[in-house]
C-alpha cells in the first residue's frame, strides 16, 4: 500500500472508533486547524478497505478534502433539490448535523470530494451522486445498497469543481512520481 498519497501520509489506523464503525472507510484527519498535520487516515477494521482499488478511491476523497481545506475553498452554487433529499438523511446520523445544515460548505464539499474520489476511467458515472444510495438497515442497522433509489446528478457548476480538483490531485501524483524516480 501506498504510504503517501498526493502529497498527504496515508496511516491505516484500528482505533476503538473505528472498530466501533466499520462501515467508515476513513478520513482526512489531522489539518482542519488542529495544530496536528494533515494525513489519511483509512479504518484498518474496514472490510471494504481490503481492496486496493477502494483504498485508491478514499485517498482521492480525502485528500480533496485536505486540499479543499487548505486552498480555502469556498463554493457557492446552488445544491440541487434531488441532493438537498440526501442532504437530509445526514440528520439522523452520528455527527451527522454538520452535513444536513451544511455547516462551512460541508455538505457541498461532501458532493465534490465524493465525485473526485469515484475512478476517473468510470466517466459519466460520477457526474451522479451514488453514495445516496447507501443506506442503513432499520432493523438490522447494516448499511446496503438501495438501487431503487436514484441518484441524483451533480450540476454543471459542480462538475466544473470536481474536474478543478481532478486536476489538483494528478498534477500532485505526478510531482510525487517525479520524485520518486529523482531519489
Amino acid at each position: 500500500m501506498e504510504n503517501s498519497f498526493a502529497g498527504y501520509p496515508v496511516v491505516v489506523e484500528k482505533t476503538d472508533w473505528y472498530k466501533k464503525n466499520q462501515n467508515v472507510s476513513g478520513m482526512a484527519a489531522g489539518g482542519f486547524n488542529t495544530g496536528e498535520k494533515p494525513y489519511i487516515s483509512i479504518n484498518g477494521y474496514a472490510k471494504q478497505m481490503q481492496k486496493s482499488s477502494a483504498r485508491r478511491s478514499l485517498m482521492r476523497l480525502e485528500a480533496t478534502r485536505h486540499l479543499m481545506n487548505e486552498s480555502g475553498y469556498n463554493p457557492t452554487w446552488e445544491i440541487t433539490p434531488a441532493q438537498k433529499e440526501w442532504q437530509k438523511s445526514f440528520a439522523d446520523m452520528e455527527g451527522g448535523k454538520y452535513y444536513a445544515n451544511n455547516i462551512d460548505n460541508s455538505f457541498r464539499e461532501t458532493l465534490i470530494s465524493r465525485s473526485v474520489g469515484m475512478n476517473p476511467a468510470r466517466k459519466e458515472e460520477r457526474n451522479y451522486t451514488w453514495d445516496v444510495q447507501t443506506i442503513k438497515h432499520p432493523e438490522t442497522g447494516e448499511f446496503y445498497n438501495d438501487e431503487s433509489i436514484s441518484p441524483p446528478p451533480l450540476s454543471k457548476e459542480q462538475i466544473r469543481d470536481r474536474d478543478k480538483f481532478d486536476q489538483i490531485i494528478f498534477n500532485r501524483e505526478l510531482i510525487n512520481k517525479v520524485k520518486q524516480n529523482i531519489n
